[in-house]
C-alpha cells in the first residue's frame, strides 16, 4: 500500500530507516522502503547505508552519478511499487511512534497530505548552526491549521504523502537542478491542476541543522531558483521574497538597493554569522540578493 521513498547524499541513513521499518512490522498494511544514493562522495558511509538492504521490504542503490533533487524523486516514483508515495528528507527524523499509521489513516484518491517539519526545542549549544535553527523554528516549523490556510505554498516536499496515480501526470520538475524551490514549483503544479492538498500535524524534525556559511550559501542559490521560478510562472506575489521586490519596483527604489549592495551586503552577511542574527537581517540580505542577480 505504501512506498517510503528516500533520496541520500552523505547521511547516515540508518537510523532512520530502522525506525521506520520498526513501525512497519506494527502494521497490516504492505510497506516498502526505496533508498537511492545520490552519488556520495564519502565512500565509507556509501558501504555502511547498504546495510539497511538487509532488512525486509528495504531496498538501496547507489547512482553512478549525481542527478540532483528532482531527478532523484522522480527515479524514486518509478521503482516504487505501491498505491501511495510517502516522500521525506534523508536528514529526518519521525517525533512520534505512529507516524506511519498517521498518514496510512489519513490516504485518499487524488489528495496529497503533507505533514510538516519542526526542530529541536532547545538552541544549538554551537553559535555557528543558529541561524538556520532559529529560520527553520520560526518560519518553516507551523501547525497544519496555519498550513491549510494556504496549503498550496505551504507545501513542503520534506514530508508528504501522494497518491502514485498523481505522478501520472506530474512529476518533479527537473528545470531546478540546485537547492532550493522545489517544493515551490511542485506546489504551483498542483495548484495549476487543481488537485488539493491536506495538511496534517504528523511532522518530521529536521535534524540536519547547517552552519550559518553553508546555510547561507544554500539560501544564495534557492534565491537564483526563484528567478527560473518566475520566467515560467510569471508574477509570484504569493512568494514573501518576491513580494518585497515587486514593492520596490512599483516605488522605483531597485536602483538605491542595487547602488547599496556591495557594501550593505558584506556587512549583513557577516553580522548572519554572529551569535544570535535577527531573521529580518537575513530578509534583507535575501532581498538584496535578488536585486543583485
Amino acid at each position: 500500500m505504501l512506498s517510503v521513498l528516500i533520496p541520500v547524499f552523505n547521511y547516515d541513513i540508518r537510523p532512520l530507516v530502522q525506525i521506520l521499518h520498526r513501525q512497519a512490522q506494527q502494521l497490516s498494511q504492505s510497506i516498502e522502503f526505496l533508498v537511492l544514493d545520490d552519488a556520495s562522495t564519502d565512500a565509507v558511509l556509501q558501504q555502511q547505508n547498504a546495510k539497511i538492504a538487509t532488512l525486509n521490504a528495504v531496498f538501496y542503490q547507489i547512482l553512478p552519478q549525481n542527478v540532483g533533487r528532482a531527478r532523484i524523486r522522480n527515479l524514486l516514483v518509478e521503482k516504487a511499487n505501491y498505491e501511495f508515495l510517502l516522500f521525506m528528507d534523508c536528514d529526518s527524523m519521525p517525533v512520534s511512534d505512529d507516524f506511519l499509521k498517521k498518514y496510512l489513516e489519513h490516504c485518499q484518491p487524488n489528495q496529497l497530505l503533507c505533514g510538516g517539519r519542526v526542530y529541536q526545542t532547545q538552541q544549538p549549544t554551537e553559535a555557528d548552526l543558529y541561524l538556520h535553527w532559529h529560520y527553520g523554528s520560526q518560519r518553516e516549523a507551523q501547525t497544519a491549521a496555519k498550513r491549510n490556510l494556504q496549503p498550496h505554498f505551504s507545501f513542503m516536499t520534506n514530508n508528504f504523502v501522494a497518491p502514485k496515480a498523481v505522478f501520472a501526470e506530474l512529476r518533479f520538475d527537473e528545470i531546478l537542478t540546485g537547492y532550493g524551490h522545489e517544493d515551490t514549483i511542485f506546489g504551483l503544479e498542483l495548484a495549476k491542476k487543481n488537485i488539493p492538498i491536506l495538511h496534517i500535524d504528523n511532522p518530521l524534525q529536521h535534524i540536519g541543522i547547517e552552519k550559518a556559511d553553508i546555510f547561507i550559501k544554500k539560501t544564495e542559490q534557492a534565491v537564483k531558483n526563484l528567478l527560473v521560478l518566475e520566467k515560467k510562472y510569471g508574477t509570484l506575489p504569493q512568494i514573501r521574497l518576491l513580494a518585497a521586490f515587486y514593492k520596490l519596483e512599483k516605488y522605483k527604489m531597485v536602483w538605491a538597493a542595487r547602488l547599496f549592495y556591495p557594501v550593505f551586503a558584506f556587512f549583513i552577511k557577516r553580522y548572519l554569522q554572529n551569535q544570535q542574527p535577527r531573521l529580518f537581517w537575513f530578509d534583507v540580505y535575501k532581498l538584496l540578493y535578488l536585486i543583485a542577480l
